[in-house]
């Protein structure tokens, strides 16, 4: 990695726009490329669930910041569910959620 790239702190930006976008880039270059590009082998699955869904399953368990990220990852990433649901998994959640939000990304629903 560029060493200016690795230089580049949060504290530094001007303003909190500007370090929510930063850290969902960082957040979406960490994401699998096997997340991104997987067919989905169950449209039904996927017609069950969309960006709000996800959304709505996960924010009883979000702390606020985590929810903030959440929604402006969505906005970044044209609230693609499976990317929604891949960030999500990455909070304390109760295992049928957690289930749900796997298949979701296996499935890459759109």
């Amino acid at each position: 990695m560029n060493k200016k790239f690795m230089a580049l702190r949060l504290e530094h930006l001007p303003n909190l726009y500007t370090k929510i976008l930063v850290s969902l880039t960082l957040v979406l270059m960490l994401i699998p490329s096997d997340v991104l590009a997987a067919g989905s082998s169950s449209e039904g699955f996927c017609e069950n669930y969309d960006w709000g869904k996800v959304e709505e399953l996960v924010e009883p368990y979000l702390d606020d910041a985590s929810l903030t990220t959440l929604i402006a990852q969505g906005i970044s990433a044209e609230y693609n569910t499976s990317i929604a649901a891949y960030q999500a998994m990455h909070s304390k959640l109760p295992e049928e959620i957690y289930d749900i939000l796997s298949h979701i990304v296996k499935y890459n629903c759109p």
